[in-house]
């Protein structure tokens, strides 16, 4: 299940770790990139950098580290961020060369990506300025979706 709740410029998502859940949140973020007018190659990009990002949080989907990863996503001035939000207080250690390639597959797809430790668990930053504004929508116009 994910709950989302958006305006046109911001996206909040609330998502189960669980592998139909991933499913469900990529679906939801393409309506979204599709709402703000982000082009095909970004959206496909931005997608699967979220969708890494959110693999990455959950970790083994058989026993995930956290059971609640949060998405939320702004766009200002073309500037999109997403930031992928978990609360996992305990996880295995990752040997550095596996996270330097992780943050460079992150690097690769958006234009930032920066890991954020925090005591209740981490933040992943992904940044990326959309080569199109908002498509034509007032920032004003509201909708949520329930899946």
């Amino acid at each position: 299940m994910v709950d989302r709740t958006t305006d046109t410029s911001s996206l909040h998502l609330r998502v189960r770790a669980t592998p139909q859940s991933a499913i469900e949140l990529r679906e939801r973020l393409g309506d979204w990139l599709d709402e703000v007018g982000a082009l095909p190659d970004e959206a496909f990009d931005i997608t699967l950098a979220c969708s890494e990002a959110y693999a990455n949080a959950i970790g083994h989907p058989l026993k995930p580290a956290t059971l609640i990863v949060e998405v939320s996503g702004t766009i200002e001035n073309r500037l999109l961020t997403l930031v992928v939000r978990d609360y996992a207080c305990s996880r295995p250690q990752r040997d550095e060369e596996e996270v330097a390639l992780f943050l460079r597959l992150m690097q690769s797809l958006m234009e930032s990506a920066q890991v954020h430790q925090e005591r209740d668990g981490s933040s992943l930053v992904l940044q990326r300025l959309l080569r199109v504004g908002i498509a034509g929508r007032r920032a004003s116009e509201t909708y949520t979706h329930d899946a």
